[in-house]
């Protein structure tokens, strides 16, 4: 419970100081919400992406799938002639089998590792973008504090700035990941 509430405290705790200020009339305490995860989820170099991956998913599982019936068809080639080879071939069929076997898990290793670090990547430049058009607006507006909307009990829509910052994403992502 406390974990939950933790991170709204804080902020609060830091802007309580600025309360009085405010009421004293010495400074102006602008405040906007944004929804962090709409904007991003929402933007078209997110959505653009996600096709991208989605296409790359798809290549890479054809070649495993392709890997593992080659996979599939030398063990029932094993099994069908391991009766007519010497000792030394099913050895060496044995050996060839083991081999394909370890490519094949180091490919399919490799291949969820690859994918990952490309989902990573591409999250980690569009969250950054993200933050960029925030700080931006922050100080283009002269906001001194922008809350996560989901970290609020309330909000009055005119301070949230979702919209505006989806906009200027989409904006200055428009050409990423395209075909």
């Amino acid at each position: 419970m406390w974990n939950r509430w933790t991170p709204l405290l804080t902020v609060l705790m830091m802007a309580l100081p600025l309360v009085p200020l405010a009421q004293a009339g010495s400074i102006e305490v602008s405040i906007a919400v944004i929804d962090k995860q709409q904007a991003i989820a929402q933007s078209i170099a997110a959505r653009s992406a996600q096709t991208m991956l989605k296409k790359k998913l798809d290549t890479r599982q054809k070649l495993v799938t392709e890997k593992e019936q080659e996979l599939k068809a030398l063990r029932l080639d094993q099994q069908q002639k391991s009766r007519l080879l010497t000792q030394d071939a099913r050895d060496q069929l044995r050996i060839l089998l083991s081999r394909k076997e370890r490519d094949f898990q180091r490919f399919f290793e490799d291949s969820n590792r690859d994918q990952q670090a490309e989902v990573t990547r591409v999250t980690r430049r569009i969250t950054n973008a993200v933050r960029d058009v925030i700080e931006d607006i922050s100080r283009q507006r002269g906001y001194k504090l922008v809350l996560e909307k989901r970290m609020t009990a309330y909000a009055d829509p005119s301070i949230d700035i979702t919209d505006d910052v989806l906009a200027i994403v989409n904006e200055r992502t428009k050409d990423w990941y395209q075909e």
